[in-house]
């Protein structure tokens, strides 16, 4: 058999001629590898990321929205229209004020929109009310996140669990290093209330808005600069604080009236509750920590906990208090990236028992898989030196690369053996060995390489992009590390761990290579029929393909899950506390079946929100999850974990029902509710007649199967009453309409006056009046009014009262009025759901001018679908170009092409079996499959055109390339596979997002592509050399 000439290539050459510059090489990369892997700051997600959206709040207190819309929603919309790349505006204007919600074009500089948005705003202040005082604006940055959530429970024995909240835990939480601010919240405050009794105020003759600015400048602390005695400088300071409450009571307000003569001055609740907060069933707070933008996450969740700890010991007031952390970020860090590293040590562990079965000696097999840990030091001294943390999105991409990075060292070794069984001497076969297959891993490597460029580059989400590429680069880096480490130290180490003698026959698989051979040999002479079944076998792709479910969330193991309540009209705060405890207390009832760990409830007005938190999953690795499978099976153990969809199928079934209450159950944090939830967006000019085409598609749309219900989004206003003052009778007692308005306010709400100071904290001081005095109309009708003149009267004398509707809540986008539909249904593949909606949406006659929009969820699934496609397409397009320049053919590059599809039939087909839906974390695994399948192709047909042009007959080079490629393309695919078996089967996951699906999508490709490469593509390789000869012949006659 006639060998190829084979050049001498520079790397190798150097690698056995220079030992100990190698040697000094591979120790200054364990030397940095170590030092940055110890130096690298870990975190749950990569920082950096800056979403291309914005919110601008712009508070305006008890206020018609109509009004709102006018006065403030269409002067901004007319200054932010202005803001450049910005893509969408979205308002609503409620009785508080209004939000914006401004979306930008992918790729937008923030920094610079924030900017213009802020200029934008300051030019629209002077069309704004001047109650306007402040406007907020928020940006949507991953540093932003908060690190810890925590509940806050609180026995009846504790008499202010607000101060206790405050002082113990969120004063003493926020003095810790690294801590930037603390939210408390859900938890009502005692504050100084005055009480006024309106009947008193009439009989006294008291005016009371004197009467608040009495209390406002009784009560201050001023400094009135220095004087000096002698030689010594005092500073100078008046100070009139109250020191008691009886202080306040005595407080003399006029003609001899003590102000508890008309008032009652206590330290208590607000008799009006705006939300309760309970922890199993006890009242409770929340406390939201967020730290330092360059602290370190884990150290400052672990101060937290310590100083908590600590506040527990020293203080035993704290009994009957307890703490819960419901979010701990630094925890999450560690066991997610501590069950990633797991997950990647077995995988090395495995891939190094497949090396060893077909390698059979222990040094080789060392030296082999000594390129895993190397690799993934180059990588993260790359990661480092870019400034990226280690995270879970880079630990990922780690993860990836374990069962690919030997790939290339495993080729060489194998060609260093198979010359060295030639006869060829050990240095001179290290030395050709790696030479003649240097190239041809070089392009393997850049095809594996450039799938992950329109990864990174090529998605129309900014978003998506940034989390994709914190995957990609640490698998470049990793890869190309493998390759330097293949073409440096594997020649090297060869000489050393290889024997003299080699037998070029190898036994122990010799019978599975002579297997191969004969097959080869019958598929080669009946091509066509080989054909034929390799084409139906790609025909069963899309097959598979639509026996799959789309979803556009992964399906992992719950860890939490919700039920949000809406109540109806006669519903107050506390009948809402005293249901959603009911539902509490029968969740309980199936704790041990639910794994309940511990559930929150918030009372609000009309809704309610239950918050189950499961116990976490102890299963995560591999090894549990089967040991887990089989006992079950075995019945040596009945523990189960119920999947999101059964627990949340099976919450809804025991619910119980009452009257008037609608409940939903979900597991999305986003709080639409439901498993599957759909979003549409109606706009147009009128939202009266929005509402009314509302109503027709609803009836449509309730029609389609797998729909549960549909909500309009459009809210009846309340019912009001007009106050207009007559100007006339107003101006004639010495007062105005200002004055009346305020009069107003005060009598149905409160005012903050000042603020009480004790030697630990502040107290606010609020004035309202009695409860019972500011109910009803002929109340407000009597209100008594004293001018500054001394005239006296009643509101009715001098005002006219008017019913009117307000409207609801004003939706508004780019402009437009517009109204959002909800769609609740109980199918979770969103493919089909979007399907049967849109066949609704697109049949519907708008009339001219109104139109309708897919929802957040709806557009997602469709822009991920089309940026898969793209991706996929550049993808081919970039490994054609790459095999075009190493086999100098438009042709031959195609039969390589094949592996593709022959992987993605493995992948689909194992998908179905598996009963494993089709989401991001698959559509990534697909499109890392289309750069990996192909390196085997690339390295056999390398081989073939090499004994091609030493003279070799075209099914001769075929079936001899074959025999020599068939160990090394079996052992880099079981190597990738077994590597891949961990994240595949265990449950390792970041925050409940499973890897399972990229491993199985890794797998099943590898599998079929391993297969039918040793096959389909030397078949394809023969029909396209013909062809390649064809072309020619056809264009002579011409």
């Amino acid at each position: 058999m006639t060998e190829p000439k084979i050049t001498e290539r520079l790397l190798p050459r150097f690698s056995i001629n220079r030992p100990v510059t190698v040697a000094m090489i591979l120790l200054a990369v364990l030397l940095v590898g170590i030092i940055s892997y110890y130096r690298i700051k870990t975190d749950l997600f990569p920082a950096g990321l800056t979403a291309p959206f914005m919110g601008v709040f712009v508070p305006y207190r008890d206020a018609n929205p109509k009004e709102i819309e006018e006065q403030i929603v269409k002067p901004m919309e007319g200054e932010l229209k202005t803001v450049k790349n910005l893509k969408r505006t979205f308002s609503v204007s409620f009785t508080q004020g209004s939000w914006f919600w401004l979306e930008f074009s992918q790729g937008t500089n923030m920094d610079l929109a924030y900017s213009q948005v802020s200029d934008r705003i300051e030019r629209a202040r002077r069309f704004l009310p001047d109650e306007v005082e402040f406007i907020y604006v928020r940006r949507f940055r991953s540093d932003d996140e908060s690190v810890m959530y925590m509940g806050i429970s609180f026995d009846e024995t504790v008499e202010d669990p607000y101060y206790a909240a405050d002082k113990f835990f969120k004063q003493a939480i926020e003095g810790i290093k690294g801590v930037a601010n603390v939210d408390l919240f859900g938890i009502r405050e005692k504050y100084i209330q005055i009480i006024v009794d309106t009947d008193k105020v009439r009989t006294y003759r008291v005016n009371l808005p004197q009467l608040i600015a009495t209390l406002m400048k009784d009560n201050f602390a001023m400094s009135n600069g220095y004087v000096y005695m002698g030689s010594k400088k005092y500073l100078l300071r008046t100070r009139s604080r109250f020191g008691t409450l009886d202080e306040i009571k005595k407080l003399e307000i006029g003609n001899g009236v003590r102000l508890e003569n008309i008032a009652e001055v206590k330290y208590d609740f607000d008799e009006e509750v705006r939300s309760i907060m309970r922890i199993d069933g006890k009242i409770a707070a929340g406390l939201e920590v967020f730290k330092e933008s360059e602290a370190n996450t884990v150290d400052v969740c672990q101060r937290v906990v310590n100083k908590l700890e600590e506040q527990f010991k020293e203080h035993p007031e704290l009994k009957g208090v307890e703490y819960f952390a419901f979010w701990n970020m630094g925890k999450e860090i560690n066991e997610s990236i501590g069950n990633v590293k797991t997950t990647m040590m077995w995988g090395g562990f495995f891939a190094f028992f497949v090396l060893l079965f077909f390698l059979r000696k222990v040094p080789i097999t060392m030296m082999l898989t000594l390129a895993i840990p190397l690799s993934l030091l180059i990588s993260v001294v790359c990661i480092y030196a870019l400034g990226w943390t280690l995270n879970a999105f880079t630990m990922m991409g780690l993860m990836i690369s374990i069962g690919l990075v030997v790939d290339n060292s495993i080729v060489i070794t194998e060609n260093i053996y198979r010359l060295s069984g030639l006869g060829y001497e050990r240095k001179r076969a290290a030395i050709l060995g790696s030479s003649e297959v240097g190239l041809a891993i070089v392009l393997a490597t850049l095809t594996t390489i450039v799938v992950f460029l329109p990864l990174m580059i090529m998605s129309g989400n900014s978003i998506l992009s940034f989390y994709l590429t914190r995957i990609g680069v640490p698998v470049i880096f990793a890869i190309l590390g493998s390759l330097f480490i293949a073409l440096i130290l594997i020649p090297l180490a060869s000489i050393k761990t290889i024997p003299p003698k080699v037998d070029i026959v190898y036994s122990t698989h010799s019978a599975v290579t002579q297997w191969y051979q004969t097959f080869l040999v019958k598929v080669l002479k009946h091509r066509f029929d080989a054909l034929i079944v390799i084409l139906l076998l790609i025909v069963s792709m899309f097959v598979a393909f639509g026996k799959m479910k789309r979803v556009d969330e992964v399906e992992g193991g719950p860890r939490d899950a919700r039920i949000l309540c809406d109540f109806p009209p006669y519903y107050n705060i506390e009948k809402v506390d005293k249901t959603l405890d009911y539902i509490y207390k029968k969740l309980m009832e199936k704790k041990d079946v639910y794994h309940i760990h511990h559930i929150t409830s918030r009372a609000y007005k009309l809704r309610g929100r239950l918050f189950i938190y499961l116990e976490p999953n102890k299963d995560t690795q591999w090894y549990q999850v089967v040991y887990r499978k089989i006992a079950n099976a075995l019945g040596i153990s009945n523990y189960k974990r119920l999947s999101r969809a059964e627990l949340t199928e099976d919450i809804k079934k025991n619910l119980p029902v009452i009257p008037g209450v609608k409940m939903r159950t979900t597991w999305r944090r986003d709080g639409d509710g439901e498993d599957s939830t759909f979003t549409y967006t109606l706009s147009g000019y009128d939202i009266g007649l929005i509402n009314d085409l509302a109503e027709e598609l609803e009836k449509q749309i309730l029609l389609v199967d797998g729909v549960l219900s549909v909500e309009t989004g459009a809210e009846t206003g309340n019912d009001e009453i007009h106050v207009a003052a007559d100007r006339e009778k107003t101006y004639n007692i010495g007062t105005n309409p200002y004055y009346l308005a305020q009069l107003v306010r005060f009598n149905l709400g409160r005012r903050k006056v000042s603020n009480y100071q004790t030697p630990e904290r502040e107290i606010e001081i609020f004035v309202k009046t009695k409860p019972g005095q500011r109910e009803s109309v002929a109340q407000l009708k009597n209100t008594f009014i004293k001018t500054e003149s001394g005239a006296e009267t009643n509101l009715a004398a001098i005002t006219n009262l008017t019913y009117h509707k307000s409207v609801g809540n004003i939706r508004r986008e780019n402009g437009k009025a517009s109204l959002e539909m909800k769609i609740y249904t109980a199918d979770e593949d969103v493919k089909v759901m979007t399907t049967r909606l849109e066949r609704i949406f697109k049949n519907f006659k708008f009339p001219t001018g109104y139109s309708y929009e897919k929802g957040g969820r709806a557009r997602r699934f469709m822009e991920q679908d089309q940026d898969l496609v793209r991706i996929m397409l550049f993808a081919f397009l970039l490994v054609f170009l790459i095999m075009g320049v190493l086999f100098e053919s438009f042709l031959l590059p195609l039969s390589v092409l094949v592996a593709i599809p022959a992987a993605f039939i493995g992948s689909f087909w194992l998908m179905v079996i598996t009963g494993t839906p089709f989401e991001i974390m698959a559509g990534i695994g697909m499109v890392v499959l289309t750069g990996v399948v192909v390196n085997n192709a690339i390295v056999l047909i390398d081989l073939i055109n090499q004994y091609r042009n030493s003279g070799m007959q075209r099914e001769q080079a075929i079936l001899v390339a074959g025999m020599h490629r068939f160990r090394p393309i079996l052992m880099t695919a079981l190597t990738t596979i077994c590597g891949l078996l961990p994240m595949a089967v265990g449950n390792t996951g970041l925050i409940g997002i499973p890897y399972a699906p990229m491993g199985i999508t890794l797998i099943g490709g590898l599998i079929s592509s391993t297969f039918l490469t040793l096959f389909a593509v030397p078949v394809f390789y023969t029909y396209f050399d013909d062809l390649r000869k064809f072309f020619p012949k056809m264009l002579k006659r011409f």
